[in-house]
């Protein structure tokens, strides 16, 4: 959800099992991952014009709207 960590990544060192139909999930988490997520517009949207502002500054201060790296493969 906080995009702290990359799924491939994860996946890759066996810390992210996916079980079932993982066409699926690969579907999805590609859906999800394509999305440009506005954090500002959310967190406005969920505690109004007053704390919206800030709770959105304190998100892109400790990073949660960016994307992780992607690991390099080799």
């Amino acid at each position: 959800v906080t995009r702290s960590e990359d799924p491939d990544t994860l996946f890759f060192h066996r810390r992210l099992i996916l079980e079932g139909e993982t066409e699926t999930g690969l579907y999805i988490k590609n859906l999800l991952d394509a999305l440009d997520f506005d954090w500002d517009a959310h967190f406005e949207a969920v505690l109004g014009p007053r704390l919206g502002p800030p709770a959105g500054k304190a998100a892109h201060r400790l990073g949660l709207d960016r994307r992780p790296e992607r690991a390099t493969q080799r």
